[in-house]
């Protein structure tokens, strides 16, 4: 538990890659948040791969902005990796997966989804841009709103 661990505002994300509930080291994320300037947090929801299984290190890398989670699971498939997307509409009552990303000549061992972040399109800095992006990169491709550019 805390294998990978991300923060915007109140919003706490913290990674368990050996969680089983969905296969052995499938892996799974929790969100917390405090109402208490941070002298006690609740537990929002436990987030995993709709089509989780055994060794896919669901949570290897986690990042949060706003109202969206992504999650690196780079064991996916032989380490060829994917990364997946959530969002809340309700202030974070509920969080629900709305996409999964893959490169589309992912090969075992390319580790994708091994890093996931926020960053903005500009290079500024990411509170301030008015185009941000989710930067993913793994062992050969980096992601950018689900584009595969070249590394």
């Amino acid at each position: 538990f805390g294998y990978s661990v991300a923060i915007d505002g109140n919003t706490v994300v913290v990674s368990a890659i050996w969680d089983d509930d969905v296969g052995s080291d499938s892996g799974a994320v929790y969100v917390f948040r405090t109402t208490d300037g941070g002298a006690s947090y609740d537990e929002l929801a436990k987030l995993t791969a709709a089509d989780g299984a055994r060794s896919n290190d669901f949570g290897w890398s986690v990042a949060i902005d706003g109202s969206t989670i992504v999650v690196g699971a780079y064991g996916k498939d032989g380490y060829t990796g994917s990364v997946y997307v959530f969002r809340t509409t309700d202030g974070g009552a509920t969080y629900g997966q709305v996409a999964k990303l893959t490169a589309a000549d992912g090969a075992a061992e390319d580790r994708f989804a091994e890093f996931v972040a926020p960053a903005c399109q500009d290079g500024s800095e990411r509170r301030s841009c008015e185009r941000r992006v989710w930067q993913v990169r793994g062992h050969r491709r980096r992601y950018r709103r689900g584009r595969s550019v070249p590394r």
